[in-house]
């Protein structure tokens, strides 16, 4: 069990953990995660969190990274993101898809939120699991707040 002493118990891990355990509903003991993770600091760091409490739920993570083909990065991303998971013996899924198709914001969510949902029901099934999924992502459900952001530092 993790605690203050554990050089990677924060008090990121101290608030989350309080939070869960408050309210056993949030995510359940034994749940399968589906976590959307771009590759950013703030999907690594929930990733991060997510990981390092697993065992205390019984939790298996799975990540998944949708590829947008936006930049000259992105397959060099999705490699890295791969190897992390790789190392730490996580789940990977990786999507791809043509930038073009995706060319707006609102075609990259609603493309992510489609293949989140198909990746869930394709959990479910190999897990013969009936309802015990739970797919987790730093994004709201319409990024208004960080469209918002993105459109005042431009």
């Amino acid at each position: 069990m993790f605690n203050k002493s554990n050089n990677k118990w924060t008090k990121w891990h101290h608030i989350f953990h309080k939070a869960i355990i408050k309210n056993q509903d949030f995510i359940p003991d034994g749940s399968h995660l589906l976590v959307s993770v771009s590759g950013g600091q703030d999907s690594m760091a929930l990733l991060t969190l997510l990981d390092d409490i697993k065992k205390l739920h019984d939790w298996t993570i799975n990540v998944w990274h949708g590829n947008h083909m936006w930049h000259s990065n992105s397959q060099k991303f999705a490699n890295e993101l791969s190897n992390y998971c790789l190392k730490k013996n996580i789940i990977f899924y990786l999507d791809e898809v043509n930038k073009v198709d995706v060319s707006t914001e609102e075609k990259a969510r609603k493309w992510r939120y489609e293949k989140l949902s198909e990746k869930s029901s394709e959990i479910l099934i190999k897990n013969n699991t009936a309802n015990n999924i739970y797919i987790i992502t730093g994004h709201t459900s319409t990024d208004n707040t960080e469209t918002f952001l993105l459109n005042l530092a431009r």
